[in-house]
């Protein structure tokens, strides 16, 4: 079985421009993002699913100078840009990871991606639950379900957020959420913002040289110790990308 772990980025942000371009480590932050992710011992193959819009030229640019897998598709549409993206590159199983999470942990990628196959006669869906910091969020999930998804999802939200479709129909899904052993919702690692970008900075900087592949407990201890770092990007609301997407289902 091909295990895929698609990327989705872009270029364009409204709260902070050219994000996943940012440099962290030396690096832009979806280089980084993707490195991190070769450090995974289930997934076979990378690719970085980008939309066909002129403002995403320069990331297509930076994939090809740094040799990384791409595929272009709808920019609102991501569903469908996520099915053909997996079509085409012959993913069976997929890993879905947005760009903004430049600090995701791949051991622990391992080990939802293993929770599923052990649970895949009983689970259609599985995901990291709330109780994980935000910026730590995978989801797995066949093809074959991708495929449902993109042929019956309506609303605008369900084809943006492209696994909402999913999750919000428990009656038709079997869905699995892998918990962690301590309730870490608090913590904000995903990148929307300048705060956000700094706070990622300063962990990159304090644990980077030693581990190369540094774990999202050693980043927890971290912030833990230096109470200030938690506190750069306290107060922005979480999943508020979603959340503006259900208003568009409102006005449809």
């Amino acid at each position: 079985m091909k295990v895929l772990a698609l990327v989705q980025a872009r270029v364009g942000s409204s709260r902070l421009p050219k994000k996943v371009l940012r440099k962290i480590a030396g690096k832009p932050m979806i280089v980084f993002l993707l490195e991190r992710l070769t450090h995974s011992k289930l997934i076979n193959d990378i690719v970085l699913a980008t939309s066909d819009c002129q403002s995403d030229n320069e990331l297509i640019a930076l994939a090809k100078k740094e040799n990384l897998k791409y595929f272009r598709g709808s920019e609102d549409d991501v569903l469908d840009r996520a099915y053909h993206a997996a079509k085409i590159n012959g993913g069976e199983l997929i890993v879905r990871v947005t760009g903004d999470s430049p600090l995701i942990d791949p051991i622990w990628v391992d080990r939802l991606i293993q929770f599923y196959l052990d649970n895949s006669n009983r689970s259609d869906y599985a995901a990291f639950g709330k109780s994980f910091p935000e910026g730590q969020n995978a989801e797995v999930f066949s093809f074959k379900l991708l495929e449902k998804a993109w042929l019956e999802a309506r609303l605008p939200s369900e084809r943006e957020h492209f696994t909402s479709y999913i999750w919000t129909h428990p009656d038709k899904f079997r869905i699995f959420r892998m918990d962690a052993e301590k309730d870490s919702s608090a913590y904000r690692w995903t990148v929307d913002e300048s705060r956000d970008l700094k706070l990622v900075r300063k962990v990159v900087r304090a644990l980077y040289a030693k581990n190369p592949c540094f774990t999202m407990e050693e980043i927890l201890r971290y912030v833990s110790e230096n109470p200030d770092v938690m506190r750069l990007n306290q107060k922005i609301v979480r999943d508020e990308g979603y959340l503006l997407s259900l208003d568009k289902d409102k006005r449809k």
